[in-house]
């Protein structure tokens, strides 16, 4: 039994020492350094605002204010122009009311329904703005958002499969049975309920085209003018801020059921801050927040940054 015991602490020693980290602790500069990479793989590592120009609405007050600033910077040319005008819509609706009648037990009430004229109002507010970047806004411009960089196993490259080459992807092998009528319901009486459902769909097209409606503008020529306008719009993409790891604090490494696992919280700061990061972001060069992260140690890895995904 003793020589078994000994075997088998030999046997864990061997392995500690053959994994060749340690499983102790784990340093502030390698979660850093792996939270960056991570970072920059995923293409979080950079921010940006996208801004839209061309003629088009903003009923948005915070948007508008968004826009106004940036024209401050000297980002963007802007101009915003206002349409409102209230509506009176006259239409019938249709409203039930109670009614006396009698009967062989005497009077009783009823409902009825009948269509009555009412008017509704509405107050239309309409904001179109004008909005074109200016050469200095054009040097924050990105072709293109960066992408996150594909990650691939290569333990677990899989074959190419030609499913062309196989005998059952080569036939029709699809299933195709004939549709079985019901035998209670007589042809005749099939085609009756398709009639009966035709008539009801038109009957409930020709109510809705009894309660017609109109409407009746405060200032037609400003709904002219807004009915005349062509919109147009293009996304454009904007250099907002670039976002670096510089810390990991609270580190704590404990033993997990399927290994060591070490916890931390990580210092992230941004950098490189623009002026459309200040205004969309409200943040400034030196802006810090805190990303809890999560390592599993490996042997033939050593200290490795779990995913999201990994987590679970």
């Amino acid at each position: 039994m003793k020589r078994i015991i000994i075997i088998t602490i030999a046997i864990s020693e061997f392995l500690v020492i053959g994994c060749g980290h340690s499983t102790k602790t784990v340093s502030s500069a390698l979660i850093v350094n792996q939270v960056n990479t991570n970072l920059s793989d995923l293409a979080t590592n950079q921010a940006f605002v996208e801004i839209r120009t061309g003629t088009y609405e903003c009923n948005d007050v915070e948007a508008r204010k968004c826009l106004r600033s940036m024209s401050a910077a000297g980002l963007i040319d802007y101009s915003v122009d206002r349409y409102a005008w209230w509506e009176k819509t006259s239409r019938s609706v249709k409203k039930s009311h109670t009614v006396r009648k009698s009967g062989w037990l005497g009077y009783y009430n009823d409902t009825e329904y009948k269509w009555v004229k009412e008017d509704d109002y509405q107050f239309c507010d309409h904001y179109v703005v004008s909005v074109f970047l200016t050469s200095k806004g054009k040097k924050l411009e990105v072709d293109e958002l960066p992408t996150p960089v594909k990650r691939e196993d290569k333990d677990m490259v899989q074959p190419v499969i030609k499913e062309s080459k196989y005998e059952w992807n080569k036939q029709r092998i699809d299933e195709t049975w004939p549709e079985i009528e019901n035998p209670f319901i007589s042809p005749s009486r099939r085609r009756q309920e398709q009639m009966t459902d035709n008539a009801q769909k038109n009957s409930e097209s020709q109510k809705k085209e009894t309660s017609k409606e109109k409407t009746v503008y405060s200032d037609s020529l400003r709904v002219a003018d807004y009915s005349e306008l062509v919109f147009t719009s293009e996304p454009h993409y904007l250099k907002a801020y670039s976002v670096k790891a510089v810390k990991a604090r609270n580190i704590v490494v404990i033993d997990g059921l399927t290994g060591p696992v070490a916890t931390a919280e990580v210092i992230l700061q941004k950098e490189k801050v623009t002026d459309p990061g200040r205004i969309y972001h409200g943040i400034d060069n030196g802006s810090r927040s805190l990303m809890e992260v999560a390592l599993k140690y490996y042997c033939d890895k050593g200290w490795v940054l779990l995913l999201e995904n990994e987590k679970k």
